[in-house]
């Protein structure tokens, strides 16, 4: 007569470190815990945050220009 052999149950791997939360840490510790930068910002560095904001901005309007009617009727769907 065989005994039945018992399967021990395998240890779950340990999970390193990190993730979103730990990056989250590092970044506002950094941000927190900066020193003097003696940098100098020009006019034209204004110029390039405008840019960059109001290109964003038409990028995204145009994107829900162009796919509107596919967001309505994925909202849609779940209402009939």
């Amino acid at each position: 007569m065989t005994e039945p052999t018992a399967t021990a149950a395998q240890p779950r791997p340990r999970r390193l470190a990190g993730g979103p939360g730990w990056a989250a840490l590092v970044l506002l510790t950094s941000l927190l815990v900066s020193s003097e930068a003696y940098a100098y910002l020009d006019p034209g560095t204004g110029s390039l945050v405008i840019q960059v904001v109001t290109g964003s901005v038409l990028a995204v309007a145009y994107t829900v220009k162009v796919y509107w009617r596919n967001i309505r009727r994925f909202f849609r769907r779940g209402q009939d």
